[in-house]
């Protein structure tokens, strides 16, 4: 077992990315109320992840769940935190346009982690690969959210879109 300190700082850094991508989705989600359900819809996902993760952290803790170092990209977290953050700080006080939040949102997206991110783990955590799976399959499913919605923008209504981000997260309509 590589050291276990180094696997829950990784793990911790998953955890920080996934808080710092949903905390910016409700920023936007804030800021431009007429997209807000779209904004929310995405946020709640990666807090998902987060809380995923989150559960993960005790398997590493554990030593059911190691540490590959030679797939550690600790260096491509903390360039995208700090592109978050950075994009946050500008946004606290003033309003994003919602062409420029989506494409802001799709920045991000094209940058996160996929399976590869993942392949950094090793040993049998009885719920690391499906967590994983998870992960990946919602990051995959709605990677490409923020662009199609901006190019569709003028021509479909945007509860189509929200219908489309239900449909990908699982949740049922909202009740009334």
């Amino acid at each position: 077992m590589t050291n276990k300190l180094m696997a829950s700082t990784y793990i911790e850094q998953l955890i920080r990315h996934e808080a710092a991508v949903a905390s910016i989705y409700r920023l936007f989600e804030s800021h431009l109320p007429g997209d807000a359900e779209f904004w929310s819809l995405l946020a709640a996902q990666e807090e998902w992840h987060a809380d995923i993760l989150r559960g993960l952290k005790q398997e590493v803790l554990d030593g059911q769940l190691d540490l590959r170092p030679e797939h550690l990209i600790l260096k491509n977290i903390e360039i995208s935190l700090e592109y978050i953050n950075n994009t946050k700080r500008i946004f606290s006080s003033k309003s994003p346009a919602a062409v420029q939040a989506l494409e802001i949102a799709q920045t991000i997206e094209d940058n996160t982690l996929d399976s590869e991110g993942f392949a950094v783990f090793d040993g049998d955590a009885p719920n690391a690969r499906e967590a994983f799976d998870t992960i990946t399959a919602q990051t995959v499913a709605h990677r490409n959210l923020p662009a199609k919605r901006r190019e569709a923008s003028q021509a479909l209504n945007p509860s189509a879109w929200v219908e489309k981000l239900r449909a990908i997260a699982g949740i049922g309509k909202k009740a009334h």
